[in-house]
């Protein structure tokens, strides 16, 4: 995953720099001129990508040092990574369309900075979707809040 990422980023990076007028990225997105959004979003998403195998990749050599490596862990390490470009693309549509208010959104329209941003999202997105988790949690409530216990219920029948 990590190389096809990579390899897309290339290729992407040639599209946009040397506004190729043929080639798969270009039979993708169309001119160059015309798909800033998806350029930005394809590079959030690939860099995301990237992070999210880095961050696989580290654990892997952690766990096998460790002596604490298992192979039913596997899944994990291949759902991280496409995880980890999706959350990069929709946090950083988060950021661009205003939702997250604290964060400029003039600073996420170069490629540069895409590649960065999605980088890093897919780095640590364990922990962001921990962040979003307790963000969620403290908005909406969990189902235990919502539901009565069960002896909330026996105590009020027995009044």
């Amino acid at each position: 995953m990590l190389a096809a990422a990579l390899i897309g980023l290339v290729l992407l990076a040639k599209y946009a720099v040397f506004k190729e007028q043929s080639g798969f990225i270009f039979s993708l997105l169309g001119p160059a001129e015309r798909s800033k959004a998806l350029q930005l979003y394809a590079t959030i998403s690939l860099s995301g990508i990237c992070g999210g195998c880095s961050s696989a990749l580290k654990w892997l050599y952690h766990t096998v040092a460790k002596q604490r490596w298992h192979r039913d862990r596997v899944v994990w390490r291949l759902t991280v990574p496409v995880l980890s470009g999706t959350l990069a693309v929709f946090t950083g549509m988060m950021i661009v369309s205003g939702l997250v208010p604290f964060l400029a959104r003039t600073w996420l329209t170069g490629l540069t900075a895409a590649a960065a941003f999605g980088f890093f999202v897919g780095l640590f997105s364990d922990n962001l979707l921990a962040a979003l988790e307790k963000v969620a949690f403290n908005i909406f409530g969990t189902m235990n809040d919502r539901t009565p216990k069960q002896t909330d219920q026996t105590d009020s029948t027995s009044k």
